[in-house]
């Protein structure tokens, strides 16, 4: 109790003072820590390398900001540190932290599913257990080109306030660089000459915490970004340059070049493999598989700073590869069968990075493949997952930009969106309950597109019995059950299927109270929401992927018992979605008719309230008991 009462003190008391010492805006005095100043400047020298200085200076107030105090700087074989130095001290300036070279800790930044990597990172950690405290770190990296040089984000944690934030670009005059941003105006940019050199300056100040609504849309960043690209650059002696898609394209297709040779013995297997199949879908989706069941997927961080894909042969010989060495070798069977293909860089993850289609650069983290259609269209191939079915992108790749890889040059294209029409799961349970409370039946499960990753649904197909039984009760929680059969299919298509069945029981499934049992039938798809709305909300809001649930739940009754409390049926119809729960008494039970559509989409920040009340209502309708009495 105590410590309660102390920190309750900390922040009621202490804090407002200390906001007080150092001077902070009303605005900032809740903020965890303050950045004083953060400065970089980017020096190019004429043959295109260049350094990286950076100092940051902040106070940290609360514990939740010490992060602030560890400086982990990444380097490998071509961008090499060149100084780290660091201190803390406290509010009056007195030094409690006076840097030591033996400090700073160096490791290999090696990724847990990688089997090749060069990167590592050196980390200078400084914290302190007494707040507040200031700390202030200086280093410099060398980086070996154009390609490499950093874009700006003056405010990089939003709920930090940024008194001072500056970056400088010193470029001979006789190279480009080309600057971007939809945040940061020209009223913050300088430019003037130096000798030689071109200076391209931004300053910022007294940047204000950053209020992210939830549910924000991806195309109302509130944070600021310049984004900054080469014109021209020369890597590892292949130049370059970045005017266009179409010419960056034409430098990623002479870094493929000769790659795609393979061993005979394979071209006589993919000539075997296609024989007897009439149409290029079903000459590619043989490769395919046969491509899955012969690699597997390993991070390698090497070759041209992990930008050149290792050859075919590589692959061949050893079996693995990452997403460009596996991209480009499905590609090199697709050539064999005279099935035009594309190298395609795009990024993956389930925040995908915002590209802007006018300003290119490297946005990318990872590489598929893609095949032109007769109509127009392309069928995208993910060559790192031995589960993925034939054809589809899932959450990782899907609905973002990506750029093919021709040999006319690049292409700026989107991957396909699974709308809420295709992402479906039909639910259908059938139970008999017991007196006491206990529950037997059964549980039959269709899913579909991104509802089929569920809990890595689609792996389930090749997954082992632990593997399968954990997958069950993560997905049905319910108390003291016993799995007694199931099953797995998956349907590999570009827009899969997965099913279940199983045949279950549990205890407490409702609870007898004298003469009466509770229940509540919706136990295996319930909507949780702690979302609240806010008044005067600012942004639109978006729901990113939607999605149809279609459940039916049908009990048997314990003989003897008849309903005595049974919940209203609702439907609710909005922009955004639809809601329908309905009960239906028949001789030995009940059925419980659920459907939620949530419809992906942008929707205004006006709406959001509804919104907020529309999974309230579905929540509340979720939770709802049924009340049985014995007669």
């Amino acid at each position: 109790m105590r410590f309660s009462i102390f920190f309750l003190l900390y922040y009621c008391l202490i804090l407002p003072v200390i906001a007080q010492q150092i001077q902070l805006p009303e605005d900032w005095k809740n903020a965890p820590a303050v950045i004083h100043e953060s400065i970089e400047e980017v020096t190019v020298d004429a043959s295109g390398k260049f350094t990286v200085r950076k100092k940051l200076k902040a106070t940290i107030l609360k514990t939740d900001a010490n992060s602030l105090a560890v400086l982990s700087v990444p380097y490998s074989k071509s961008i090499k540190v060149k100084n780290i130095t660091g201190e803390a001290t406290d509010l009056q300036g007195k030094i409690i932290y006076k840097f030591k070279k033996s400090d700073i800790q160096d490791y290999s930044n090696f990724s847990s599913f990688s089997v090749y990597e060069d990167n590592r990172v050196k980390v200078l950690d400084i914290q302190q257990h007494r707040l507040p405290y200031t700390v202030s770190f200086d280093y410099e990296l060398e980086y070996p080109n154009l390609y490499y040089i950093p874009s700006w984000i003056p405010q990089p944690y939003t709920k930090i306030p940024v008194q001072k934030a500056s970056i400088r670009y010193s470029i001979p005059s006789d190279k480009t660089i080309r600057f971007f941003s939809k945040t940061i105006s020209d009223d913050f940019k300088s430019e003037k000459k130096e000798g030689d050199k071109i200076v391209y300056a931004w300053e910022m100040q007294d940047l204000n915490p950053v209020k992210v609504e939830p549910l924000a849309s991806r195309d109302s960043q509130s944070y600021h970004h310049l984004l900054v690209s080469p014109a021209e650059f020369v890597y590892d002696g292949f130049a370059g340059t970045l005017n266009s898609w179409e010419e960056m394209g034409v430098w990623f297709y002479k870094l493929n070049q000769g790659k795609r040779e393979l061993p005979q013995k394979t071209m006589d297997d993919v000539k075997q493999i296609i024989s007897g199949l009439d149409s290029d879908l079903e000459k590619i989706q043989a490769l395919y598989q046969y491509m899955q069941n012969k690699t597997r997927y390993v991070s390698i961080q090497l070759g041209l700073g992990g930008l050149m894909p290792f050859d075919a042969m590589n692959v061949e010989k050893n079996g693995f590869g990452d997403c460009k060495a596996l991209s480009n070798y499905m590609g090199a069977l697709l050539d064999v069968a005279g099935i035009e293909n594309y190298y395609t860089l795009i990024h993956g993850g389930g925040a995908p990075r915002k590209v802007y289609p006018e300003f290119t650069a490297d946005y990318f983290n990872h590489v598929i493949l893609a095949v032109p259609q007769k109509d127009g269209d392309y069928l995208f191939l993910e060559c790192t997952d031995q589960n993925n079915p034939f054809g589809y992108l899932s959450d990782f790749t899907s609905d973002r930009y990506a750029l093919l890889i021709t040999p006319e040059g690049g292409k700026l294209v989107r991957t396909p969106k699974y709308g809420y029409a295709q992402n479906i799961q039909i639910h259908k349970f059938n139970f008999n309950l017991s007196e006491s409370g206990d529950v037997q039946g059964t549980i039959q499960l269709v899913a579909k597109a991104l509802q089929a990753e569920n809990n890595r649904l689609l792996g389930m197909g090749r997954a082992g019995e632990q593997d399968r039984k954990k997958w069950v009760q993560s997905m049905y929680k319910l108390p003291s059950m016993t799995i007694l059969t199931y099953s797995f299919d998956v349907f590999p298509a570009p827009i899969p299927e997965a099913t279940f069945e199983a045949s279950i029981q549990a205890k407490y499934f409702g609870s007898l109270t004298g003469n009466r049992l509770f229940f509540q039938p919706n136990q295996f798809n319930t909507l949780r929401s702690s979302l609240t709305s806010a008044e005067n909300r600012m942004t639109d809001f978006e729901i990113v992927m939607g999605f149809i649930d279609e459940d039916e739940f049908n009990f048997s009754f314990p003989q003897g018992y008849s309903v005595e409390n049974l919940p209203k049926s609702i439907s609710v119809e909005t922009s955004f979605g639809y809601f329908k729960n309905e009960y239906q008494l028949h001789d030995t039970g009940m059925v419980l008719h659920r459907k939620v559509e949530m419809r992906d989409g942008v929707y205004e920040g006006a709406l959001f309230k509804e919104y907020v009340g529309f999974l309230s209502l579905v929540e509340q309708a979720d939770k709802a008991k049924i009340v049985l009495k014995r007669n």
